[in-house]
C-alpha cells in the first residue's frame, strides 16, 4: 500500500470521525430547535450519515485496493460536496427566513409581552393596593375585634367561631379555659337560650338585628346585666352562616336606671299625695309631668297632656267676672323665655281655671322656672291650688261674721221691743178689767192685742234672722213636715210641686216651727219667681258625707233636701249675697227671708247653698243632720191658753217675787196680778231678789213662785239668780221671762233649773197658766 493511499485512509477516517462527532452534535441539538426547524435540522443530519457512509465505502475502496477511476470518484465526491453545498446552502436560507420570520414573531411577541408587561405591573399596582387595603382593613377588623368591646361570632350550630379576649374576660375565662368552650350557651348561659328568645334563632328566621338582655350571677353572687346586640354574620355569597355579637356591661346603668325609676316613682307619688295640681313644661312651652290633681283640674289625661302644648290644655279666664282669657304663655315668657335670663324669679296670679269640660274652677297658680345645674333655664313648674271651695268658706265665715254683727243689735232691739210690748199687752189687759168698759172699747182693745201679737211675730221673726232663733228641737219625720209646709204654702199659688221622698228617710231632730219658716221662706221666693206659673222641683233624699267629700260639709248622715225652680235665676253678681241680711232686689221685700232660711238651717247645724243661672232657675240645696235616735215624737195638739182671768181655785193669795229692770213692766205686771188675787213683791235686779228671798225663806211669807226677767244691764241677770237661789233653796220655784226668746236658757230652760217660761210679750192668761203649772208642781209651762 502506497503512502498516498495510506494517508488518503487516515484523513477519510478522520473525516469519519468529525462527521460521526457532526451526526452526534445534530441529533443533541434536534432536541432543543423548535417545530418549525427540526423537520429540516433532520434533513441536514440525514445527509451528513449519508456523506459519511460516503467516507466509509471510501476507506474501504482504499483498502480493497479496489480500481475505481479516479476521474469518478472525484466527479462523484465534488457532486456530493455539490449537494452538500446547495443543500447547506438551501438550508441556510430556509434557516435565515425562518429566523427573520422568528425574530418579526418575537418583536411582535416581545411587543405583547410589554404590554402584557405594563399590564401585569399595572395589576401589580393595583393588587399591591387590593393588598393594602385589605392589610388595613385588617388592622382594623383586628383592632376592633381586640377592642375593649366584647365581641362574639357564632356559627349556626351554635358553635363559637371566634371570639376576642374582651368577651372571654366578660365572662370569666381565661387562657387556658378557653379551649374548653365550645358551645355559645355554655360560656355564658341566659334566660333566653334555648328558646325563641335566642339572637341566634331570631336572625336565623330574618330578623336583621336583635337587642337584648342577658344576665349573669357571679361567683361571688353578684348579678350583672348586659345588652346584647346581634346581627347576621355572611359568608362571600351573602349567605347568612352565623351571627356577631356585641356585650355590654349595663349593671350600673340598670342600677342607676332603676335608682332613677324609684326616685320619679317616689315624686309621682309625692305630686299625686299633694292637694295641688302640678304641671312641668319644657322651654317650648310643652307638657312634660302633670300629676293627678292637675289632670283633674284640667280635665286632660297624663296620656293625652304630654307633649301638648301647655295654652292647649289651660284654659284660664280673668278673676272677677271679666271672662277675658289669659295668655299663658305670656306668663311663661317672663321666666322660660330669652328674656328671662338667669335667676328669673316666678309669678303668681289668680284666675278662672276652665276644665276640658267647661268646668270653671277659681284657681291659685305660681310659674316658676327650673335650673340645671349651670343655672340655665331648661323648663317650668306651675303650681295649681284649687280655693273655689276655700272662697265659699271665707265667703260663709264672711256672711256668718255679718250676721253675728247684725244679731246683737237685732236681738237688742227685739228684746226692748218685746218689752214695749209687753207693757202695751199688759195696760190693754188692765183696760180690758176697768168696769163699765163699752163693748166698743173692748172691741178696740182685742184689736189692739191682736196687732201686738202680730208685732211679737215680727220681733220672732227678727230674733230667727239674729240667731236662728235657738230652736226646740224634737226627733220629727222631716218627710211630712216638708210636705205638709210645701202644700200649705203653695196654697192658691199657680206653682206646682213635684216632689220625691225618698222611702224610710232619716228621722231629723229640728224645730217643727222654723223648718217651716224656712219652706214658707222658700215657696215664697219659688211663687215670685215664677210669676207666670210653673212646676216646682222638690226632692228629700238621705245623704252620707264621708270625710273629704266636701270642703262645706262637715262628714256624717244627712237628709238632703232640693228645691229647684223653673224662673228666671238670680244673676251671678247677686248671688254671693241672697243670703246677706238686708239684701233684696224686690220693691217690697225686707230682706230678711233667705238670711231667716240661713240662720234657722245653721243654728240647726246644717247648711244651706244655692246655685243659679240666668234663664234656667235656681236650686236651693239643705243639708239637716240626721237624729241618732230612730223613734219620732209624735205631733202634740197646740195648747192655747186660758182665756179666764180669774186665780184658779185654790192659788189665791200666792206670794210672787218679781226681778225685771223695766220698772213698767214690774209696776204692770204687779198690778195685774194684785187684780187677780195674788201678792206680788218686784226686785229691779238679781242681787234685790235675793236679798229679799232670803228674808222671808224661812217664815210663812216665803215666797210661792219667782218670776225672773233673764237679762238685767249691769246687774245680775236671770240665769245667775237662779244659780244662786238654788245654792240656798233647791226647791225654788221660777219662772224665766224675756224678749230674748232665742236665749238657750229660754230653750232648754229645765236644765238651768226653772220650773217654767214666758217669753215678752204674753197675755195674762198665759202668765196665771204657767204660774198654775209651776205653783202647783206641774213643773213646766
Amino acid at each position: 500500500m502506497s503512502l498516498v493511499i495510506l494517508i488518503s485512509i487516515v484523513s477519510v477516517l478522520f473525516g469519519i470521525v468529525l462527521v460521526l462527532v457532526s451526526i452526534s452534535g445534530c441529533f443533541r441539538l434536534n432536541q432543543d430547535l423548535p417545530d418549525e426547524l427540526r423537520g429540516r435540522w433532520q434533513l441536514l443530519t440525514a445527509f451528513l450519515i449519508f456523506f459519511n457512509v460516503g467516507y466509509i465505502i471510501f476507506v474501504f475502496l482504499l483498502l480493497s485496493e479496489f480500481s475505481f477511476p479516479i476521474e469518478l470518484m472525484v466527479g462523484l465526491i465534488l457532486l456530493g460536496g455539490a449537494g452538500f453545498a446547495f443543500m447547506f446552502v438551501k438550508q441556510a436560507e430556509f434557516t435565515v427566513r425562518r429566523m427573520n420570520e422568528l425574530q418579526h414573531a418575537a418583536v411582535v411577541a416581545n411587543e405583547d409581552l410589554q404590554q402584557s408587561n405594563a399590564k401585569l405591573v399595572e395589576e401589580a399596582s393595583e393588587l399591591e393596593k387590593v393588598s393594602a387595603e385589605l392589610r388595613k382593613s385588617r388592622t382594623h377588623i383586628e383592632n376592633v375585634f381586640s377592642s375593649s368591646i366584647p365581641l362574639c361570632l357564632t356559627n349556626i350550630d351554635f358553635e363559637i367561631i371566634d371570639a376576642n379576649d374582651a368577651y372571654y374576660r366578660l365572662f370569666g375565662y381565661g387562657d387556658t379555659n378557653r379551649a374548653t368552650i365550645q358551645k355559645c350557651y355554655d360560656s355564658r348561659a341566659g334566660v333566653s337560650c334555648n328558646t325563641d328568645q335566642c339572637p341566634l334563632i331570631r336572625i336565623m328566621a330574618g330578623e336583621s338585628e336583635v337587642v337584648c338582655e342577658s344576665q349573669k350571677i357571679d361567683s361571688d353572687g353578684i348579678t350583672h346585666r348586659y345588652l346584647v346586640t346581634a346581627r347576621p354574620l355572611r359568608n362571600e355569597n351573602g349567605e347568612v352562616i352565623g351571627i356577631i355579637e356585641s356585650f355590654q356591661d349595663v349593671t350600673q346603668l340598670k342600677l342607676t336606671e332603676e335608682a332613677l325609676a324609684e326616685e320619679k316613682e317616689r315624686l309621682l307619688v309625692t305630686l299625686g299625695s299633694i292637694a295641688d295640681g302640678v304641671i312641668t313644661v319644657d322651654l317650648q312651652g310643652r307638657v312634660v309631668l302633670i300629676n293627678e290633681r292637675a289632670q283633674n283640674l284640667t280635665g286632660w289625661q297624663r296620656e293625652a297632656a304630654v307633649g301638648r302644648e301647655l295654652s292647649e290644655i289651660m284654659q284660664l279666664v280673668e278673676a272677677g267676672g271679666s271672662k277675658k282669657s289669659i295668655d299663658f304663655m305670656d306668663i311663661l315668657g317672663q321666666t322660660l323665655g330669652e328674656q328671662a335670663g338667669k335667676g328669673a324669679e316666678g309669678v303668681e296670679g289668680r284666675a278662672v281655671l276652665v276644665s276640658r269640660d267647661g268646668w270653671e274652677r277659681q284657681v291659685n297658680y305660681s310659674v316658676s322656672p327650673i335650673h340645671n345645674r349651670q343655672d340655665d333655664i331648661f323648663g317650668g313648674v306651675l303650681v295649681f291650688q284649687d280655693i273655689t271651695e276655700k272662697l265659699k268658706v271665707e265667703m260663709e265665715s264672711a256672711r256668718i261674721q255679718k250676721l253675728e254683727s247684725v244679731s246683737l243689735l237685732a236681738s237688742g232691739v227685739a228684746h226692748d221691743f218685746n218689752n214695749i210690748l209687753t207693757a202695751i199687752m199688759n195696760n190693754l189687759t188692765l183696760a180690758r178689767m176697768v168696769k163699765d168698759s163699752g163693748d166698743k172699747l173692748l172691741e178696740k182693745i182685742d184689736t189692739t192685742e191682736e196687732a201686738v201679737l202680730r208685732a211679737k211675730e215680727l220681733t220672732n221673726q227678727l230674733l230667727t234672722f239674729a240667731k236662728g232663733g235657738s230652736p226646740t228641737k224634737e226627733v220629727v219625720a222631716i218627710g211630712d213636715l216638708i210636705r205638709k209646709s210645701v202644700e200649705f204654702s203653695l196654697r192658691g199659688s199657680n206653682v206646682s210641686p213635684d216632689m220625691s221622698i225618698e222611702e224610710q228617710l232619716w228621722p231629723v231632730k229640728a224645730d217643727k216651727v222654723q223648718i217651716h219658716q224656712v219652706i214658707s221662706n222658700l215657696m215664697i221666693n219659688a211663687d215670685q219667681a215664677m210669676p207666670a206659673g210653673g212646676v216646682l222641683f222638690i226632692s228629700l233624699a238621705n245623704c252620707l258625707v264621708r270625710p273629704g267629700d266636701s270642703a262645706l260639709v262637715r262628714a256624717g248622715r244627712y237628709v238632703k233636701l232640693i228645691i229647684r225652680d223653673q224662673g228666671s235665676g238670680i244673676p251671678e253678681e247677686y248671688l254671693a249675697k241672697i243670703f246677706d241680711p238686708y239684701f233684696t232686689t224686690k220693691p217690697k221685700g225686707s230682706g230678711l227671708g233667705l238670711a231667716t232660711v240661713y240662720s234657722i238651717i245653721s243654728n240647726h247645724e246644717g247648711y244651706v247653698f244655692a246655685d243659679s243661672e240666668e234663664g234656667k232657675g235656681t236650686e236651693f240645696r239643705i243639708y239637716l243632720p240626721a237624729a241618732m235616735a230612730s223613734a219620732v215624737i209624735a205631733e202634740a195638739p197646740e195648747r192655747l191658753g186660758k182665756v179666764s182671768e180669774m186665780v184658779p181655785q185654790g192659788m189665791a193669795g200666792s206670794k210672787i217675787l218679781i226681778m225685771d229692770d223695766e220698772r213698767d213692766i214690774r209696776d204692770l205686771l204687779g198690778e195685774l196680778l194684785r187684780s187677780v188675787g195674788f201678792e206680788v213683791v218686784a226686785a229691779s235686779d238679781g242681787e234685790e231678789a235675793l236679798r229679799l228671798y232670803q228674808e222671808v225663806m224661812g217664815g210663812e211669807d216665803r215666797f210661792d213662785c219667782v218670776i225672773m226677767d233673764l237679762t238685767i244691764p249691769g246687774g245680775m241677770g236671770g240665769r245667775e239668780t237662779i244659780g244662786r237661789l238654788l245654792e240656798i233653796d233647791p226647791k225654788v220655784k221660777a219662772i224665766v221671762s224675756s224678749g230674748y226668746a232665742n236665749d238657750p236658757v229660754m230653750v232648754d230652760y229645765e236644765s238651768y233649773g226653772f220650773r217654767g217660761r214666758v217669753a215678752k210679750p204674753y197675755r195674762l192668761s198665759v202668765l196665771i197658766e204657767t204660774l198654775e203649772a209651776v205653783i202647783g208642781d206641774g213643773g213646766s209651762a
